[in-house]
């Protein structure tokens, strides 16, 4: 997709009303901590601005639904150790984690998502978590090893016990 040229000026009062409506289409915006951009389809987090350890994309920023990680979102982001992807998103950039050294668990909770070439290079410590009845998971994705999500509520639910007599 083409970037939508911005521009702060216009020679009508039409057109000027038309670009306060486009404008938030076109900046790259900060919210918590990813810088995103707008997009036809909702948001895509462009780039973690966070102090690290463990994180978590929103589902929505600005009402707006987050479906894609950008390009190198999270590259050598040394400092993040964990990371829950919400199930809204539906792709993941070219080296969106790579060289993420610390990253250790990266929990998506919704379909294993497309995926760009070397989503995950040189982050060795990472296992994907997934949760349980989600689609597209195998033993390993991109060259990671997966594992159920432990912290997923379904795995929480107490077992049923038997009634009292």
């Amino acid at each position: 997709m083409k970037p939508i040229p911005c521009s702060t000026s216009a020679p009508s009062p039409l057109l000027g009303r038309l670009l306060l409506v486009l404008l938030p289409l076109c900046a790259v915006v900060q919210a918590q901590d990813f810088a995103y951009t707008t997009n036809a389809d909702g948001i895509t987090i462009s780039r973690y601005t966070g102090p690290g350890g463990a994180a978590t994309i929103p589902n929505r920023i600005g009402g707006l639904r987050v479906t894609s990680i950008g390009e190198r979102a999270f590259l050598q982001s040394t400092n993040l150790t964990a990371l829950v992807v919400p199930a809204s998103v539906t792709s993941t950039g070219e080296s969106a984690f790579a060289y993420c050294s610390s990253l250790a668990g990266v929990s998506f909770e919704g379909a294993a998502p497309g995926l760009g070439s070397e989503v995950f290079s040189y982050s060795d410590k990472l296992t994907i978590y997934y949760s349980p009845g989600t689609s597209g998971w195998g033993p390993t994705f991109a060259g990671r090893p997966t594992a159920l999500d432990p912290k997923s509520p379904v795995l929480r639910q107490p077992r049923d016990r038997p009634p009292n007599r």
